[in-house]
């Protein structure tokens, strides 16, 4: 592995600042363009690579350009961690919101609920709950936002942006 290249082992600063070394402009920054969900993957030792710090620092970087959207949602697959597919039971909304409430909250004010929609990620996320819990959590997260804003993450932003 040469000294430019990513490591397992180098440190976040370090990281960050290998990452930094290459900033581009967009190229078509007019184009919509749809950042879909994000994953807080495991590894082969149960370790989240993609801290979250890195996460919102990602989002952060991506609100800054007003041709991108974004979707809510994907974080229940068994690849980011929770376990929820290797348990007795699934886990209900309210274990859900715990889990994901601050994500989803620091991506609608990154982007605003005009540039974000709530999405499903089924079948994937049937491995961990079952269809009605992920969308009675979306819609426990949403309760604080206004009725027009709640019309946006859940319907106008998608049927905008799709053409719907």
């Amino acid at each position: 592995m040469s000294a430019s290249s990513p490591s397992p082992t180098r440190s976040a600063a370090a990281h960050a600042a290998w990452l930094a070394q290459v900033r581009e402009e967009p190229i078509d920054p007019e184009r919509p363009t749809i950042d879909p969900h994000h994953h807080l993957w495991t590894d082969a030792e149960g370790r989240v690579p993609y801290l979250l710090a890195d996460l919102w620092a990602d989002i952060e970087d991506m609100a800054r350009c007003p041709n991108v959207m974004a979707k809510l949602g994907g974080l229940a697959m068994p690849d980011n961690g929770y376990g929820w597919n290797q348990r007795e039971q699934p886990p209900g909304s309210d274990e859900l919101v715990q889990a994901q409430a601050l994500w989803v909250h620091h991506v609608i004010e990154c982007f605003g609920p005009e540039r974000c929609m709530f999405e499903s990620n089924f079948p994937v996320d049937r491995r961990s709950l079952p269809y009605g819990v992920y969308w009675n959590a979306m819609k426990k997260i949403a309760a604080r936002y206004t009725p027009v804003q709640q019309q946006a993450l859940f319907h106008d932003t998608a049927a905008r942006v799709y053409r719907l």
